[in-house]
């Protein structure tokens, strides 16, 4: 997956999880090269802290770039875990050839919609 490409993912993903987490749903998006899938784990209810996984798939040609630092940084209206989810940290991890995850941990301010 390419540089550029990868990091446009990552930061696109915050209204993501922002908009699903607390309403408990998955959500996912993507085009014809990825798809990013939002799975919260379990109930998720405001002032609780709550867990998320963003599952990557590459699509097509492309694979996931072991070299790749992905990261996830969350907007406002949670309370996240820790500023910045990272690979260097152990948050994301390569599950096979063209798909990885990272885990996430919130805890959301209001009830979601």
């Amino acid at each position: 997956m390419n540089t550029n490409r990868g990091s446009i993912l990552f930061a696109g993903v915050a209204l993501l999880v922002t908009t699903s987490a607390s309403a408990g749903h998955l959500a996912e998006m993507g085009d014809a090269d990825f798809k990013l899938v939002a799975d919260p784990s379990g109930a998720c209810k405001a002032k609780s802290e709550c867990t998320m996984t963003l599952r990557l798939e590459a699509l097509g040609d492309y694979h996931i770039n072991d070299n790749f630092p992905y990261k996830f940084s969350g907007d406002a209206g949670v309370a996240w875990k820790k500023p910045t989810f990272s690979k260097a940290d152990g948050d994301f991890v390569k599950t096979a050839e063209k798909s990885g995850q990272m885990t996430v941990k919130f805890t959301p301010e209001k009830p979601g919609k």
